[in-house]
């Protein structure tokens, strides 16, 4: 159980870090002119699909790496 609870917590984390890191990084950024809140809403938004995959195979990998060293 102290497994899962690691590797769920390391997923996340890994998860939303990239997938943040994803929303402004040149490949995905957006050409919009806004506040940025509004600017950031936008950016979550777009590719979604594609920032949660790479997010998910990140998470998987670091959250898998952690457990394997974790026994």
């Amino acid at each position: 159980m102290k497994k899962f609870i690691l590797f769920s917590f390391v997923f996340i984390a890994v998860f939303v870090t990239v997938y943040i890191a994803l929303c402004y990084s040149p490949w995905f950024a957006l050409k919009l002119s806004a506040p940025p809140f509004e600017y950031f809403m936008a950016s979550v938004k777009k590719l979604w699909h594609t920032k949660a995959a790479i997010g998910g195979v990140f998470g998987m990998t670091v959250g898998g790496f952690v457990t394997y060293k974790y026994r």
